[in-house]
């Protein structure tokens, strides 16, 4: 027979799971599973492109080109793409993956640049 303390020690080592939490923890999975599962395609999505861009570095006018769409189609501010410029200057192709990694454009941001580059430059 147990004594009422190592019971209660028991019992408090013992995590009580009610519906509301469990319901809120499979949320939080959730939402994090589909934030890992952007992520995971944007990587793939760079993987390819960055391959076939490593054969062709940008020029000059096309990468005023992608500054251009930056600007006025993803509305990324002046400051974040000269933050980028500095970061990525030893490679300028990679200018879009340095946005990203300091959370100057959303991972859906990056796959419209992919798309654009693969259609307007990559071409």
């Amino acid at each position: 027979m147990e004594s009422p303390d190592s019971q209660r020690l028991r019992n408090e080592s013992e995590p009580s799971i009610t519906p509301l939490k469990s319901f809120q923890t499979i949320k939080i999975l959730l939402r994090l599973t589909k934030q890992v599962i952007q992520i995971l395609n944007s990587w793939v999505c760079c993987c390819k492109w960055s391959r076939r861009s490593t054969q062709r570095a940008f020029t000059m006018s096309q990468q005023s080109q992608l500054i251009e769409f930056l600007q006025q189609e993803l509305a990324v501010s002046t400051e974040a793409i000269a933050l980028g410029v500095r970061r990525s200057a030893s490679s300028p192709n990679l200018l879009p993956i340095v946005l990203w990694q300091y959370g100057l454009v959303t991972t859906h941001q990056l796959d419209q640049i992919y798309d654009w580059l693969e259609a307007s430059i990559m071409t």
